[in-house]
């Protein structure tokens, strides 16, 4: 999973690529350190819910990611001009 974000910020960020992984490197740290901060004061289910959410808001992100990329590349593609 990790080799898939990492190209995939590595095809989204071709001009900032050293920025694009140190954002990302940021983001992963902190998504360690936030679980490790709240796991002993929250109940199994509610970590759970939790996960869940951040889980759906980050499929939801990539579908948008994904959908905003390929409107790109088509804009860019010039038009297919068959006779």
């Amino acid at each position: 999973m990790n080799v898939t974000v990492v190209a995939l910020y590595g095809c989204l960020f071709v001009e900032e690529t050293p920025a694009a992984f140190a954002n990302f490197r940021l983001w992963q740290s902190l998504g360690f350190v936030i679980p490790f901060a709240y796991s002993n004061f929250l109940c199994t289910d509610v970590k759970l819910y939790i996960l869940t959410s951040v889980l759906v808001i980050g499929i939801v992100g990539y579908v948008i990611v994904e959908l905003r990329q390929h409107s790109s590349a088509k804009r860019r593609q010039p038009p297919d001009f068959a006779e």
